[in-house]
C-alpha cells in the first residue's frame, strides 16, 4: 500500500490475519504537504503490518532526501498521537532502513548486496553526539553524506561524484526538461 492514510480501525482489524503480507509505504513528506493526513503509523506496527518510509516522489513531497522524512515522521507522529517519547530515534532509522527493506521485498544481511551510505560527523550539525541514531533523525541532512556505494561500487566519495559530474547532468537534465515543454506545446496545440 502507499500512504494508507485513510485507513480505518476496521482496516486493521481485518487485515490482522494477513498483516505479514501488507506493506505500506509511508510518505509523511508527500502527505503532509497536500494536507491529506497521517498514517496510523502507531496502529499499524502494533498489528503487526509492515510499515517503511517513503518519499512518494519529487513533485509530492519536493525532496527524497530521507533525512527529512525521518525528522517529518518523528515531529508529526509525537503531534499527531501527544506523546512526545513515542518512536525513538532508533526505531525511526529502522523505518528508514530495514524496514523499508522488508516492505520492498528484500532484508538486510551478510551475504547481500547492499547499498550503503557513511554519514561524516564533522560538520557543525552534527556536534556533539550523544546517541548516534537521535543524531541521524534530528541532525543530519544530505550534505552529511560522505561516501556511497550502490551494490559495491562507489558513487560518491568525500562529498564528491566518483564517475559522473553534476555539470554534466544538470545541462542534461535542463535539455530533456527543454525538450518535454516544447514537446508538450506542440500537443496542446494540435488539440486547439
Amino acid at each position: 500500500m502507499a500512504h494508507a492514510i485513510f485507513t480505518e480501525p476496521s482496516d486493521l482489524e481485518l487485515l490482522q490475519s494477513k498483516a505479514h503480507l501488507v506493506k505500506v509505504a509511508h510518505c509523511i513528506g508527500a502527505n503532509t504537504k497536500s494536507a491529506k493526513g497521517v498514517a496510523p503509523v502507531k496502529e499499524m506496527l502494533a498489528h503487526q503490518w509492515q510499515v517503511g518510509l517513503g518519499t512518494d516522489g519529487p513533485s509530492s513531497g519536493n525532496t527524497l532526501d530521507l533525512f527529512t522524512q525521518m525528522r517529518m515522521f518523528a515531529n508529526f507522529h509525537k503531534t499527531y498521537e501527544h506523546d512526545r517519547g513515542l518512536f525513538p530515534a532508533k526505531e525511526i532509522v529502522a523505518l528508514a532502513t530495514k524496514r523499508g527493506a522488508k516492505v520492498l521485498g528484500g532484508t538486510i544481511e551478510i551475504g547481500k548486496k547492499a547499498d550503503i551510505t557513511l554519514i561524516e560527523t564533522d560538520s557543525v550539525n552534527m556536534f556533539l553526539i550523544f546517541d548516534a541514531y537521535s543524531a541521524l533523525v534530528y541532525s543530519a541532512n544530505a550534505s552529511n553524506v560522505s561516501d556511497v556505494w550502490v551494490n559495491g561500487r562507489q558513487l560518491v566519495a568525500n562529498k564528491q561524484l566518483v564517475a559522473q559530474s553534476v555539470t554534466t547532468l544538470r545541462e542534461n537534465l535542463a535539455q530533456q526538461m527543454t525538450e518535454f515543454v516544447e514537446e508538450a506545446k506542440k500537443r496542446s496545440e494540435e488539440v486547439i
